[in-house]
């Protein structure tokens, strides 16, 4: 059993293909990361894309890109380790 549909079927989620702004630098800038996106397989390319549609409201920074920051502990390594112990610079001498 299935369920009945309304005409036209399902309602499609919709996103922005382009941007809404007249900015001629903005246009610039989707061109390019277009081409880019085309070309390698780059997922920061498609990223910032997808941000360059946007409205002002809804966009993130365009800087700081999630997939490129590795994770906290992973990026400092054993810096962890080292900390086990008292410290030596703890105020006082015993």
């Amino acid at each position: 059993m299935g369920i009945d549909l309304k005409a036209g079927g399902k309602v499609k989620k919709t996103k922005r293909t382009a941007p809404k702004s007249d900015d001629i630098y903005i246009k610039l800038l989707v061109k390019l990361y277009r081409f880019l996106v085309r070309r390698t397989g780059s997922r920061f390319n498609a990223v910032l894309l997808k941000r360059l549609f946007m409205s002002k409201i809804n966009k993130p920074p365009l800087t700081k890109l999630q997939c490129l920051l590795e994770p906290y502990v992973r990026s400092k390594g054993r810096k962890f380790e080292r900390a086990r112990g008292r410290r030596n610079s703890r105020g006082f001498r015993v």
